[in-house]
């Protein structure tokens, strides 16, 4: 079995996973030194009338409404076609900042249209990884063979349009998914020439038995993590101590940040040691003690033997002072108890809604998987899971691959579903209000006019008040 790497990239209708939609979607398969295998590959997806499309992001990606209409295959087919090319054996996906963006609209959608939603990223060989995690751990520990792009505050910039403009790589129209493809596999080919034991190195990380290998057993030996807050000198290095495992996912790992003295935390009495490590949400990131590191997202960590000498002096922290900061909290036998009760007594956000409880319904049993691929061919009424949540699923599904042939019951049950997913915090009405400001502010598109007249049909459907 060859392994490949298959680069992709998603055009959506805005940013939230859940709520909006993928509407194009563009790919190219190539060897381990990176050369094209097969042709590329591009296409539309129609979104569902249910999704509403966010003006700005019609007007950075310039994808005319019309053209998905005309153009656009549905949601499930395209899922189909992404499927097709994902699963093929030995093939490692690859994207640019995947993990936080594409990867979870992908997830999305397969649970949305009774795909397994992450079989594709380990049967038969397969992997995903995610570009940016090593161009951070390059800028990091091996800058050397790229130009790397600031801000004006000197922070690095990690954008890829950016990264392509500064190391002259073909990158024709940004947000265009082909066109970033383009421009992704130049980043990894520029990357895999002038750094390839990094990059091999990182590589192996898609694999989290590699993560587990490397840093258990926990709370013994610190790493650096790329891709942190801090000053400009650190180069985004982070001092962390991979303490403990999540105590409600395993997949993640609670890291202590070493650049704060033990000291000032350690001898606090357990209510304030658990507030003060666990912190609120508003807490500054440079402030925390905790950090998340999941082992199933290629973390960009680094032996601290890989330091360059010339970076170290201009660090705002110092390695034996991290040293004796390791020392302190191993002395500390009830760090790990009092965490474990806080992590597991942390309040969650339950939403009631079955599209948002693809990780907070729990895994799907395989009784219900074998009636996944019955669920999209025969879209028949009488077809029950023993989830609850895969029926109210299922019946959304139904409605938008066959709406027509709903009973009246189910129209009005449709119509009361659309109400409160377009009417809830009045996400309709502020679109379009937002949407007649960017027709203000860009008088000459061809595109915010066309959204304007699909958010009219969308509330004339439901006689929703725009005013």
């Amino acid at each position: 079995m060859a392994e490949t790497f298959f680069w992709y990239d998603l055009e959506t209708t805005g940013t939230h996973s859940v709520l909006d939609r993928i509407v194009q979607f563009a790919g190219q398969r190539t060897d381990m030194s990176l050369k094209p295998v097969g042709p590329a590959i591009n296409f539309y997806i129609k979104p569902a009338w249910e999704a509403l499309i966010h003006p700005e992001a019609a007007l950075v990606t310039g994808i005319d409404p019309e053209l998905l209409d005309q153009n656009g295959v549905t949601e499930r087919v395209g899922l189909e076609r992404i499927l097709e090319q994902f699963a093929e054996p030995g093939t490692c996906v690859v994207g640019y900042n995947s993990f936080r963006f594409d990867d979870e609209f992908i997830r999305q959608g397969l649970y949305r249209n009774f795909f397994d939603p992450y079989a594709r990223e380990w049967q038969n060989g397969n992997s995903r990884w995610d570009l940016i995690q090593l161009a951070r751990l390059a800028y990091g520990l091996r800058p050397d063979g790229l130009d790397w792009p600031t801000h004006p505050s000197g922070k690095p910039s990690f954008k890829l349009e950016d990264l392509a403009r500064a190391n002259q790589l073909q990158h024709t129209h940004a947000h265009d998914a082909l066109s970033d493809i383009h421009a992704t596999i130049g980043l990894a080919s520029r990357l895999q020439k002038a750094q390839p034991r990094l990059f091999d190195y990182h590589y192996r990380w898609r694999r989290k038995q590699t993560v587990i290998d490397a840093m258990y057993p926990l709370g013994k030996t610190p790493w650096l993590f790329a891709g942190g807050f801090g000053p400009v000198s650190d180069r985004t290095l982070v001092p962390l101590l991979p303490f403990m495992t999540h105590p409600v996912n395993a997949n993640s790992l609670i890291c202590i940040d070493l650049r704060v003295d033990p000291s000032t935390y350690l001898d606090l009495s357990p209510d304030k040691l658990i507030a003060r490590c666990l912190g609120t949400e508003n807490e500054p990131l440079s402030q925390r003690i905790l950090h998340i590191m999941q082992i199933n997202r290629c973390p960009p960590v680094a032996p601290f033997s890989t330091l360059p000498e010339a970076v170290e002096p201009n660090l705002s922290w110092q390695v034996d002072t991290i040293k004796g900061h390791v020392r302190q909290i191993q002395k500390s036998p009830r760090l790990f108890a009092l965490l474990s009760d806080g992590l597991l007594n942390e309040p969650r956000r339950v939403v009631a809604d079955v599209d948002f409880q693809l990780y907070s319904g729990g895994f799907v049993s395989k009784d219900d998987q074998q009636k996944f691929s019955l669920a999209r061919q025969s879209l028949s009424p009488d077809l029950v899971f023993d989830d609850d949540r895969l029926n109210e699923l299922y019946f959304r599904f139904r409605a938008r691959q066959d709406g027509a042939n709903l009973t009246e019951e189910e129209q009005i049950r449709w119509h009361a579903y659309l109400q409160a997913l377009w009417c809830d915090n009045d996400r309709l009405r502020d679109l379009y209000q937002l949407t007649q400001k960017k027709l203000l502010d860009h008088p000459d598109s061809d595109i915010v006019p066309k959204l304007l007249d699909r958010l009219s049909r969308q509330a004339a459907d439901l006689e929703i008040s725009l005013i």
